[in-house]
């Protein structure tokens, strides 16, 4: 689209329902409670914008630059947000359900009570992202680097976190159950409260990680690396592989 959308107003549109926008010059734009369902904003610039209470659903912002953008209380359901910038948006109560995120990098973003049922994923970036009582119930985030990121009270049950990076993450009374963290990085996590039941974290690495109250009922451990690693309190009743664990630690029970 031509870059006449630089000169677009937006402060008095309201409906733009199958828009195309892409390549759209729009920074610091005013687009709140507009309906953009739908609407093809590819490649589109919207760092700084105000997006909240919008209906994005189903709209196209792949690549598109969004950080620092406002997506408070959007609804981003079904829409395609692959390698789009999302750096230090604030997406606090945004429905993201089944949204497609691969490659996104929500650096710095702000999750809080958002809902992530069933969204892609994959290799995208949430380093010091925050998600507080955030629904990632079947989320793909294969390959996702989610180095010091913050999970409190958040569900993530089903998940499939197959190779991620959570160094130094922090997990506060979460749910994992039947998660897979097959081959994940929680070297010097922190994990509180956490039910890990019947997750498999076969070579998985906790070294310098700190467990506190965890269940690990029905676990798979099977080659899971730690060394230096605090087990307080923890449940390991019928966990699985305890005999292959690699460079034992004692275990605080």
């Amino acid at each position: 689209m031509d870059e006449y959308c630089a000169d677009l107003d937006p402060r008095n549109v309201h409906d733009l329902r199958y828009a195309n926008l892409s390549h759209a010059h729009l920074s610091n734009a005013d687009l709140s409670y507009t309906d953009l369902t739908s609407a093809n904003l590819s490649h589109a610039h919207l760092s700084n914008a105000d997006l909240s209470y919008t209906d994005l659903t189903s709209a196209n912002l792949s690549h598109a630059h969004l950080s620092n953008a406002d997506l408070f209380n959007a609804d981003l359901t079904g829409s395609n947000l692959s390698y789009a910038d999302l750096s230090n948006t604030d997406l606090r109560n945004a429905d993201l359900t089944g949204a497609d995120l691969t490659g996104a990098d929500l650096t710095g973003a702000r999750l809080d009570d958002a809902d992530l049922k069933e969204t892609m994923m994959n290799g995208a970036s949430l380093v010091e992202t925050r998600l507080y009582d955030t629904d990632l119930t079947n989320a793909n985030l294969k390959n996702a680097d989610c180095h010091n990121a913050s999970f409190g009270n958040s569900n993530l049950s089903n998940a499939d976190l197959t190779n991620v990076n959570l160094m130094f993450a922090t997990f506060t009374d979460c749910s994992l159950c039947r998660v897979n963290l097959r081959h994940a990085d929680l070297s010097a996590a922190l994990l509180v409260h956490v039910d890990l039941t019947n997750v498999d974290l076969s070579e998985a690495s906790f070294k310098d990680a700190i467990l506190f109250r965890t269940n690990f009922k029905g676990a798979n451990l099977t080659a899971t690396r730690i060394g230096n690693t605090t087990f307080s309190n923890s449940n390991l009743q019928h966990a699985q592989g305890l005999e292959a664990i690699i460079s034992r630690s004692p275990f605080d029970t």
